[in-house]
């Protein structure tokens, strides 16, 4: 800063008691927290993060091992989800997987095991074993190749083309009857 601007400032409000803008809030359920503020919860609570390798999968984290949380060197964002089943990991006791869907992770705070959904695809090859006739599964069907679709061309495209390029007077329809 000049000498100038220095004469030109002026004070006029005096900061008293300052804090951090991003502080997190302190009395506040795991639940209600944001991302931000599960971070800073879990550094408070002594864990340490390290990036994985490509094509790595990182183990578990199960309650008393070392608390280490893992981040993708790709990844933009953290997990909400990962981030408060770690924290909750000394309550429910399950294993904590890196990168998993958020269904997963409630599962496991809810003390439930994860149930993947169905494709549509697998349910239709499920058979009803129940019934008194048991099915028969089709033979797979056999692809057809079809055959190239022909080009349409428009009845004035046809005729402006011939016109344009030649001096005769024929038209599309006179080439048509000689051959």
């Amino acid at each position: 800063m000049t000498q100038g601007g220095k004469e030109a400032l002026q004070v006029t409000n005096v900061l008293t008691k300052p804090r951090r803008t991003l502080a997190p809030r302190l009395a506040v359920p795991l639940e209600e927290c944001d991302v931000f503020e599960l971070h800073h919860k879990l550094s408070q609570r002594g864990w340490s993060y390290a990036i994985t390798e490509p094509r790595q999968i990182p183990k578990d984290y199960v309650h008393g091992d070392e608390k280490v949380w893992w981040l993708s060197p790709t990844s933009k964002t953290f997990s909400f989800y990962y981030f408060l089943a770690l924290l909750q990991a000394a309550s429910h006791k399950k294993p904590v997987p890196f990168k998993a869907v958020a269904a997963q992770y409630n599962a496991i705070i809810a003390g439930r095991d994860y149930v993947k959904k169905q494709s549509v695809k697998s349910r239709r090859r499920m058979f009803n074993l129940d019934a008194e006739e048991v099915p028969v599964p089709c033979p797979p069907l056999k692809r057809v190749r079809r055959s190239p679709r022909k080009r349409v061309t428009k009845p004035g495209a046809a005729a402006s083309k011939s016109t344009s390029g030649s001096s005769s007077s024929t038209s599309s329809s006179d080439d048509a009857e000689d051959y």
